[in-house]
């Protein structure tokens, strides 16, 4: 797989960029949620096995907030190759004045 060759175009780069983008969209509404229902548990729900549930999602959050940050930078990082394939090819075409 590893052959060194971009088979895509800068525009379906882009386009995978995007669809990275909602699905870091869609993680960070799950992230929102989950807090949201951590939030109304512990309005309804008290003591230690409470407060050790709210402390094991408190541990595992970070987690969540990271897999996000990541689909962000698979993102960003698209955007900038397809950027760059663009330029790089660009610039071969003037170098053969065209």
């Amino acid at each position: 797989m590893a052959s060194g060759q971009i088979r895509m175009t800068p525009e379906t780069m882009r386009g995978r960029a995007s669809e990275y983008r909602i699905e870091s969209e869609n993680v960070q509404n799950v992230i929102e949620k989950m807090d949201s229902l951590l939030e109304s548990l512990q309005a309804e729900w008290e003591g230690a096995a409470s407060e050790a549930y709210a402390a094991k999602f408190g541990e595992l959050r970070p987690s969540f907030v990271a897999a996000k940050d990541l689909i962000d930078d698979i993102a960003n990082a698209l955007d900038k190759t397809a950027e760059a394939v663009e330029n790089t090819d660009n610039e071969i075409a003037r170098q053969f004045g065209m």
